[in-house]
């Protein structure tokens, strides 16, 4: 296996990211926002603003689908069309961590800051 860094063109910290469900996809989580590529990570772009986007602290992507998922301190969001637009789930504490069963994107499991594991049904 061999390693190659990514440019990521701004300065930030990256806080989560996922392989999207779509080949050469990557998305990106950072302190400002949802970044993303569709070519391998030659180059990246910030995704359209999430509602009452605090930094992106998760990302989930649905394999073979356009489905991502994104945790913040203010609850998780979800997009079925690769990041056009986005909409709040009802989960509305802070997210840590995240996971979409890949054969069932309505199905999510996630972790909160203190530990707390949650799952959709």
């Amino acid at each position: 296996m061999n390693w190659q860094e990514l440019p990521i063109p701004f300065r930030t910290i990256v806080t989560g990211l996922s392989v999207g469900g779509i080949p050469e996809t990557l998305y990106v989580g950072t302190e400002q926002g949802l970044t993303g590529t569709s070519d391998g990570g030659q180059t990246f772009a910030q995704l359209r603003a999430i509602n009452g986007t605090a930094p992106i602290t998760a990302v989930g992507a649905v394999p073979g689908s356009p489905i991502i998922y994104v945790g913040t301190g203010r609850g998780l969001s979800r997009s079925d069309d690769g990041g056009a637009t986005w909409s709040k789930t009802d989960f509305g504490g802070s997210v840590a961590a995240l996971a979409v069963e890949p054969t069932s994107p309505d199905r999510v499991a996630l972790v909160d800051p203190q530990g707390g594991l949650y799952r959709s049904r």
